[in-house]
């Protein structure tokens, strides 16, 4: 079975952050996924938290929160094939303007 790593901003979007991190857990217990959560943390190297964490064989990496975490994410991803998967849960979220202007749906 695969296994996700979620990488997850307690602190984006209205909600609390442990109300997110059950209803997260929830999804993926009820989906049967293995998972792991990391909550993030003010003036963390979240790449380099990651980079540390791919090694341990991850399929997928899932980014919860905004356009931050979502850039910070994708730096941790840099050089790898790992999918990813976004949750935007955020009060503004301004990123998918900017991939949906240069594709044509």
């Amino acid at each position: 079975m695969k296994k996700a790593l979620v990488v997850l901003n307690p602190s984006s979007g209205a909600a609390g952050g442990d109300s997110k991190e059950d209803a997260i857990k929830k999804c993926f217990d009820e989906a049967k996924l293995k998972y792991e959560i990391i909550l993030t943390k003010k003036n963390e190297d979240v790449g380099e938290v990651m980079r540390g964490r791919l090694k341990e064989g991850f399929d997928l990496v899932v980014a919860d929160g905004g356009d931050g975490i979502v850039s910070l994410v994708i730096n941790g991803l840099m050089e790898t094939k790992i999918p990813l998967s976004i949750i935007p849960w955020a009060r503004v979220i301004c990123w998918p303007k900017s991939y949906t202007s240069r594709w044509q749906c």
